[in-house]
């Protein structure tokens, strides 16, 4: 009796560096069968693994005919056997590509990757794209893709781990700035002059740089001492922003001329002698309200408590240019003072 014929398919297979072949699982088929025969019907299925001459040390390439098959025994049936190519790779284990809600960001480094996220975000979609045959995890999550929520202003790092099966890492690492809404941090609603203080939520305020509509604005001048950084003329109704150190921005703010108008007369004044502090509150407002002098250098030279809408003050007895400083609950504003 004429035996019919089984054709035994092993699939072609993409593995690792350093895969161990004793534990390797091939895929294979078989085809043939007559007379509703399974391969529960055969006496004996063939052996299917790894040729003999493939083993962990192995290097990269492709291998032809190196998943075998063979040794398949039936009363009925005879194999033809098609072996499969192993490809044998190294897993890469750099990153291809960051991006954050959809913008790219390069690194200078190849190792970290920095960028501002948008105002009032409070969360953002990291895609981190590599080897498809890399195993990716950001903080600690397997998965190229993760929406992360950011905690605290300014950086918050999010680590990026590349591994393979044998366990090779790579570590990197993804900055992402959280911006400092403007008008949290402004001292804002003065004469034409905007501030921010020393420290905000704990973060030095130690660089002080103003923008005007995303560039660098000339009008700024610094400041140093305990409660004000620096301030800023705005004499142009726009959106403004400040980078308060090295790195960490605000959200850009629209800023027009105060509804309160602060006076003072004469200006210049004279040393020594009296001029009228005008603080432009109503009743309910001024009474507890404060002034402050501050000289140029940030120095605090006098405090005194408004006792009106309008008082007269005393001067300062050397000739320059000072600051005089409007506080209340719900109000701060500052007012320039010549003596000359």
């Amino acid at each position: 009796i004429t035996k019919a014929m089984l054709t035994v398919n092993v699939a072609d297979d993409t593995v690792i560096v350093g895969f161990n072949p004793s534990v390797y699982v091939p895929n294979y088929t078989i085809t043939g069968y007559v007379n509703s025969d399974t391969q529960d019907s055969i006496n004996t299925l063939p052996v299917v693994g790894i040729a003999s001459g493939i083993s962990s040390s192995t290097p990269a390439g492709v291998y032809i005919d190196s998943i075998t098959a063979n040794g398949g025994v039936d009363d009925n049936y005879d194999f033809i056997y098609n072996n499969g190519t192993l490809t044998i790779i190294n897993i890469s284990l750099d990153i291809e590509s960051v991006s954050v809600d959809g913008q790219q960001i390069t690194s200078e480094d190849g190792k970290n990757y920095v960028i501002k996220a948008a105002c009032g975000t409070g969360s953002v979609k990291i895609v981190v794209e590599a080897d498809p045959y890399a195993i990716v995890k950001i903080n600690g999550i397997v998965g190229d893709t993760l929406t992360y929520t950011m905690g605290k202003y300014g950086p918050n790092l999010v680590p990026v781990q590349i591994s393979d099966s044998s366990n090779n890492v790579e570590n990197y690492m993804i900055t992402v700035y959280k911006p400092i809404p403007a008008e949290d941090i402004f001292i804002k609603h003065w004469s034409d002059v905007v501030t921010v203080p020393a420290t905000f939520q704990g973060i030095a305020c130690n660089k002080v740089e103003w923008y005007f509509h995303e560039n660098p604005s000339a009008e700024g001048t610094k400041i140093d001492r305990n409660v004000i950084k620096g301030y800023l003329n705005t004499t142009k109704e726009g959106y403004y922003s400040v980078i308060i150190n090295d790195t960490l921005p605000t959200c850009p703010v629209h800023i027009t001329s105060s509804d309160i108008k602060t006076k003072i007369y004469p200006n210049p004044a004279t040393k020594s002698q009296t001029f009228v502090f005008e603080s432009g509150l109503s009743d309910g407002e001024w009474q507890n309200a404060t002034i402050n002098i501050v000289d140029i250098q940030g120095r605090l030279l006098k405090t005194q408590v408004l006792t009106g809408p309008s008082m007269e003050v005393v001067s300062p007895s050397v000739d320059g240019t000072y600051l005089i400083y409007l506080n209340t609950p719900n109000v701060s504003k500052v007012v320039k003072l010549i003596i000359n």
